[in-house]
């Protein structure tokens, strides 16, 4: 999985294609996945790694103890815009604004509506008691050498610019994900692959910045 390539800038035919970021959502029992592409990648990714020590009665047992795989929370934010749209006339955006997009990425947060309606009918029937609901499967991608599976566990928008009909045009999105482990996920699911591949794709990293290092270092 390499991420969702754009074209070339416009203008500029001879410029490098565009790997856009992109948040893969696959709920439950449903086998077409939707696919998130961010209008525009977001200039800035934050993330925080926390390692995970082994604790009885909360008390960490020593920095040498490591219960599992570190935590991390990464955080971003996505600017949608409908301007060029509205300016060709845009059907859709004329009507609803950004209001798809916006809703694109709030649905990550709930469970799939056929889930809910079956539940709700069963419930009603008196087949069914009130169950959680599973959440979707999501994937963040962030080009090839970074996707991972996450939890979108925060969610803050602010709409900037608003048409006559008070349909939001403008908007920044502030997303905040939880990565899962590998501890995290059944081993059955593609989740738990996900976490894997990325584990070993990350520890293979320092191993090529050494061979860079030691490569260079007899040039000065």
């Amino acid at each position: 999985m390499t991420g969702i390539t754009d074209g070339p800038v416009a203008g500029y035919p001879n410029s490098p294609k565009l790997i856009k970021v992109a948040i893969i959502s696959i709920p439950a029992g449903v086998p077409v996945p939707s696919v998130i592409v961010l209008q525009y990648n977001p200039e800035r990714l934050s993330r925080t790694i926390a390692p995970k020590y082994v604790q009885t009665g909360g008390i960490a047992l020593g920095d040498e103890m490591l219960a599992g795989p570190s935590e991390e929370t990464i955080r971003l934010t996505a600017r949608i815009n409908a301007v060029d749209q509205l300016a060709a006339s845009g059907a859709v955006a004329g009507e609803f604004g950004i209001y798809p997009q916006i809703a694109e990425l709030e649905i990550c947060m709930f469970p799939h509506n056929t889930t809910t309606l079956s539940n709700a009918d069963k419930i009603t029937l008196g087949l069914l008691e009130i169950v959680p609901s599973e959440m979707p499967l999501t994937l963040l991608v962030w080009g090839s050498k970074r996707v991972v599976p996450v939890q979108l566990t925060g969610y803050s928008v602010t709409e900037t610019m608003h048409d006559p009909n008070l349909n939001p045009v403008t908007a920044d999105v502030s997303l905040t994900f939880k990565v899962l482990t590998y501890q995290e996920c059944a081993a059955t699911q593609p989740d738990y692959i996900v976490s894997i591949a990325n584990l070993l794709s990350r520890a293979s990293l320092p191993a090529l910045n050494l061979a860079d290092s030691a490569g260079g270092a007899g040039r000065y």
